[in-house]
Formats: C-alpha cells, sequence, structure tokens
C-alpha cells in the first residue's frame, strides 16, 4: 500500500510540474541576472511552447537538450496531427534559448529521428 500511495504521490507531483499553471509559475520565477542554465532554458522553452499557436501538438514534458557555446536547444517530441501514430515521435518542436539573456532566439519543427535530430543545419 505505501507503494502504491509513493506511485500515486509522485504521477500527482510530475503532472502538476507539467501543467500549463506550473510551468508559468516557474517561468515566472527565473532569474535572469546570472544567466540560463539547463533548467531553465527547459522551463523559458516550454512556457515559449504552451503560448505559441503549436501548444496543443505538445507531447513530452521531457525533452532532449543540447549545450551548445552561446545557448541550448531544447526539443520536445511532437505530434503534427491529432491522431496517435507511431511517427509523432519523430517530429520534433526546438527552442534555441541563449545563455546570457534567457531569450528565445529561434524555433523550428524537424521530422527525423538520430544524430542531428532537431538541430537547424545553420546552427
Amino acid at each position: 500500500m505505501k507503494k502504491f500511495l509513493s506511485v500515486v504521490l509522485v504521477l500527482i507531483f510530475l503532472t502538476g510540474c507539467s501543467t500549463v499553471a506550473g510551468i508559468t509559475h516557474r517561468f515566472e520565477k527565473i532569474d535572469y541576472s546570472d544567466g540560463i542554465n539547463e533548467v531553465e532554458a527547459v522551463i523559458i522553452a516550454q512556457h515559449h511552447l504552451i503560448s505559441s499557436e503549436h501548444k496543443d501538438h505538445y507531447v513530452s514534458s521531457f525533452p532532449e537538450i543540447i549545450e551548445k557555446d552561446d545557448y541550448w536547444v531544447v526539443a520536445f517530441t511532437f505530434r503534427l496531427t491529432s491522431s496517435f501514430s507511431r511517427n509523432y515521435a519523430r517530429t520534433w518542436y526546438s527552442v534555441y534559448v541563449d545563455k546570457k539573456s534567457g531569450e528565445v532566439i529561434d524555433y523550428a519543427i524537424y521530422k527525423g529521428t538520430g544524430v542531428g535530430w532537431g538541430m537547424r543545419e545553420d546552427k
């Protein structure tokens, strides 16, 4: 019973963290004065995605993250259609977050997997 209750509490916590209100709350608490770390970049990217016209296609709260010299690339699995096909995980919504300012400097939608997922050719 204790194990079941623990699992339920973890699920409630994780669900609350990925709600619009939870993301917005964490976004409002970011301290931009010391630069942007990986966790803050994810929050900024989540906020960007849920504030965009693509918010209804958001699939995963657990993105892939790549660190570049001046920015973070945060890529979420993304669904372009309303159907639940196996191919949705092969589409990425990538958000580029500046490490110093926290500004979203770009975003893009990509299809594909493997090396170079969610990466622009010119980035």
